[in-house]
C-alpha cells in the first residue's frame, strides 16, 4: 500500500499547532494565524470564483483528523478540524 496513516507524522504535526500563530522565524516558517492570501479562485457549478485579499483567522484552534502519507507520490497530507 502506497498511502499509509502515520502515528510519527500525526505527532510532528500535532507538535507544530503552538507555532501557528508565532511561526518558526529561525526556519522561515511564517505565521499562520491569521493566514492571508491574496487570491483564492475555484470553479463551483460551472461558475468561476474568486475571493481576493482573504484573511483567516482561528486556524491554530484545530483538530488534526488524520495524516497520511503517499509514498509513491512522496507527498503528506493532513485533515483538519477548525472550530
Amino acid at each position: 500500500m502506497s498511502i499509509h496513516s502515520s502515528p510519527d507524522l500525526f505527532s510532528v504535526v500535532q507538535s507544530l499547532k503552538g507555532f501557528m500563530k508565532t511561526g518558526i522565524p529561525s526556519r522561515g516558517l511564517p505565521p499562520l494565524d491569521p493566514l492571508s492570501l491574496d487570491n483564492v479562485g475555484f470553479s463551483l457549478g460551472g461558475a468561476n470564483i474568486e475571493f481576493r485579499n482573504v484573511t483567516m483567522g482561528g486556524l491554530s484552534n484545530h483538530d488534526i483528523g488524520d495524516v497520511t502519507y503517499d509514498e509513491i507520490k512522496r507527498q503528506t497530507s493532513c485533515q483538519f478540524v477548525c472550530h
